[in-house]
């Protein structure tokens, strides 16, 4: 009987450890917040990659070891041995980890199943680890953070866009006018920052146009068209 509740324990606990951990990554690289369709999609962070290798790794382990498990006595132990080995008698021994049945002195479950398990167990860890790693060490040329700017820098900046904008600049003019007064201080949440306070725009929005490839963040970019169709919206009187 506790090896049947170990067996169930075992075979619903890990896939939903597996699944918990996964949504939260996720949701963790994304800020808890849900993509906007159309705009264009998030590049995937040598972190992000590595969280669903993760999840994978879970998943796969999982799967594996409700296998195993499937070898093990359930109500009538002298099942287990006749099912699997033809042979009407109670198990030497069984366990769920490592899995194990041992009929008449012979090992039952596929050789295979335990390393399996520790494979795939240590790439999971693996890389649970390494993607919370890297969420939290991005490099700050991948980040694009500049120097600490300070609110009233920031203020005076987004007026000096509003009236850029109300002279007939665009999105593109705005974003190098952004940058060239913010100098060295000129990063994402700079970036994000003084186009919030000069345009009311959305931060998921920004989010997506710091991609810009003239900003140089990133291996994924987006076009000055799409940068511009981004903003539009915000930047239409």
């Amino acid at each position: 009987m506790a090896t049947l509740i170990g067996t169930l324990i075992l075979a619903i606990g890990l896939p939903a450890w597996a699944g918990i951990t996964y949504v939260g990554l996720v949701r963790a690289r994304r800020g808890g917040a849900l993509p906007e369709p159309r705009l264009p999609r998030a590049r995937r962070t040598p972190a992000r990659k590595t969280a669903y290798l993760a999840a994978l790794a879970y998943l796969a382990g999982g799967a594996l070891h409700v296998y195993g498990l499937s070898y093990l006595p359930f109500l009538q132990p002298e099942d287990a041995c006749w099912f699997n080995a033809g042979a009407m008698v109670v198990p030497d021994s069984s366990g769920a980890l490592p899995v194990s049945l041992v009929c008449h002195g012979e090992e039952i479950v596929p050789p295979w199943v335990n390393p399996g398990l520790l494979v795939l167990a240590v790439t999971a860890v693996g890389a649970t680890v390494t993607s919370i790693v890297l969420a939290l060490r991005r490099p700050a040329a991948e980040d694009g953070a500049g120097d600490q700017v300070r609110g009233s820098d920031l203020e005076k900046v987004a007026d000096e866009l509003r009236v850029a904008h109300a002279e007939g600049k665009g999105a593109v003019e705005l974003a190098l006018l952004s940058k060239d007064k913010l100098g060295s201080g000129f990063g994402v949440i700079s970036f994000i920052a003084v186009f919030r306070m000069a345009f009311d725009v959305p931060i998921d929005v920004l989010q997506r146009a710091q991609a810009w490839e003239r900003f140089g963040w990133g291996a994924a970019q987006i076009s000055d068209e799409e940068f511009s169709g981004l903003l539009a919206p915000w930047l239409t009187d």
